[in-house]
């Protein structure tokens, strides 16, 4: 899913439910659930297209390996 996709589903959710509080489960089986506790932020993921994504690459780190940093995802939490 991209951000603009993301974006009109939460519209349309606000629009018929209201300003209600946003949680997300802790894994994909939705054993525990917990509220964001940070804004979305930009991200720079080495494995995008992959279900699990093992690892992100925080400015420092890819100016430290000489990689340019361009964020490539955008983080919930």
């Amino acid at each position: 899913m991209i951000l603009s996709e993301y974006i009109e589903k939460l519209k349309k959710l606000e629009k018929e439910y209201g300003d209600l509080p946003v949680i997300y489960a802790v894994d994909d089986e939705g054993n525990r659930f917990c509220h964001l506790a940070w804004s979305p932020s930009p991200q720079m993921a080495e494995n995008i297209e992959e279900h699990y994504i093992e690892n992100l690459i925080c400015e420092e780190d890819a100016m430290e390996d000489g990689i340019e940093y361009i964020p490539n995802c955008i983080c919930i939490n």
